[in-house]
């Protein structure tokens, strides 16, 4: 009795584990995409990133999307750099409209000291860190 209550519960757990999983994999390959595309930017421009909306923010890690307090950083990569525009797929408010209504769900930040920046999915699902720094 007790195997074939473990064996169910399993079959009953298991999907949603098997979902945010494949969730956490697409945020993974997002945070990538959004890096490549910075990186393009930086190698285009010989080595600094051009964006009219100003520079990746240095101080804290900042949201990106197209409001207030926000990094706007799509019209600098979009669509010369990225064609299809990622955002996480569960995270509140995460969207894409237009490029100037958005919200990805992703955060950037660029570390001065290294002249690393470093792209995340602060959302991500069963305690696991999606964060990529180039």
């Amino acid at each position: 009795l007790v195997a074939v209550l473990s064996v169910s519960l399993f079959f009953i757990v298991n999907p949603f584990v098997r979902f945010a999983d494949a969730r956490n994999r697409d945020r993974l390959s997002d945070v990538n995409t959004i890096l490549n595309a910075v990186s393009q930017n930086i190698g285009d421009h010989k080595g600094a990133f051009f964006c009219s909306t100003g520079s990746i923010p240095t101080t804290t890690s900042t949201r990106i999307a197209s409001g207030a307090g926000s990094y706007n950083i799509l019209p600098c990569i979009y669509p010369m750099y990225i064609q299809q525009i990622p955002f996480d797929p569960q995270a509140m408010g995460a969207h894409f409209t237009s490029v100037s209504d958005y919200d990805l769900g992703y955060f950037i930040v660029l570390n001065i000291t290294n002249n690393r920046v470093t792209v995340s999915a602060p959302f991500a699902e069963g305690g696991a860190i999606i964060s990529v720094s180039r």
